[in-house]
């Protein structure tokens, strides 16, 4: 199965905002989504995204749960691997996911090292949304009592991983949506 990689447009967007707080940031991008042999890869629509419930203020030692919602416009439907956050600060971050098919929290299943934090989905469990659905993911972040303080820039990477599915409910090979879409959020960390 091809799976589409957000890690692009998170690893640019946390360079540029890295480049705006003069944090440094150098800019750069991932490796691009990889396709099924022979297939051309085609843009056949939209993804929107959006994060909310980010408090401006937070005290080091507490958590937050935020809510990353998405949709995409496009004639076939998403389905979803896998959900990703990215933070603009690493260290001292605990990240945990509302599994979609659970219900329960869940560990952050990766993290590239970056600020960059995923949740794969178990493949027997098909969460396909058509299009024009919102969909949404729960994210608690624990920042523990060695997080440095700060500003943090949080942006939605959801869905992270993906494979678009045709009407008839299998693969579309090639093709992919681009972001069209997104709103970030920032908060600063105090004592």
């Amino acid at each position: 199965m091809r799976i589409h990689s957000a890690l692009r447009r998170s690893v640019g967007l946390v360079a540029a905002v890295g480049l705006l707080a003069g944090l440094g940031a150098g800019a750069g991008t991932a490796a691009a989504a990889t396709h099924a042999a022979g297939a051309q890869p085609r843009d056949i629509g939209s993804l929107y995204e959006a994060i909310n419930g980010v408090p401006a203020h937070v005290k080091r030692g507490t958590s937050i749960t935020v809510t990353m919602w998405y949709m995409e416009r496009s004639p076939d439907s998403i389905q979803v691997l896998d959900d990703g956050i990215s933070l603009s600060r690493t260290g001292g971050v605990r990240v945990d996911w509302l599994d979609p098919v659970t219900n329960k929290w869940e560990p952050t299943s990766g993290s590239w090292g970056n600020g960059s934090y995923y949740l794969q989905i178990p493949s027997k469990s098909r969460l396909v949304y058509r299009p024009g659905f919102w969909a949404h993911v729960s994210v608690r972040i624990t920042f523990t009592k060695s997080a440095r303080l700060g500003a943090y820039y949080l942006f939605p990477n959801a869905p992270y991983g993906y494979s678009m599915l045709a009407k008839s409910g299998r693969e579309d090979p090639g093709a992919y949506i681009t972001q069209a879409r997104f709103s970030s959020s920032s908060l600063n960390l105090h004592a």
